[in-house]
């Protein structure tokens, strides 16, 4: 079983790559509203970076359904604890 809190740490890591800002601190409730780069662009190339960090893969369906960070996280979680 994969710990939410770790996992929430590794996606607020992979944010601050793909965003380029070291300082980006995330919460469960962190929406694409909250951080003005986030576009649909972005959104791809976050969800690519999490994918390959993860050894993971999102359906598109998922990818279009993430509201928030706690989406996104829970999400890998499901697919980690498979």
């Amino acid at each position: 079983m994969t710990n939410a809190h770790s996992i929430l740490k590794e996606v607020e890591s992979i944010f601050q790559e793909v965003f380029e800002d070291s300082t980006l601190k995330l919460t469960e409730n962190t929406t694409a509203h909250d951080i003005a780069e986030w576009d649909s662009v972005q959104h791809l190339l976050l969800l690519h970076a999490l994918e390959q960090h993860f050894f993971i893969k999102f359906a598109l369906e998922e990818m279009i359904s993430f509201q928030n960070v706690r989406d996104i996280c829970a999400s890998i979680k499901q697919k980690l604890d498979k």
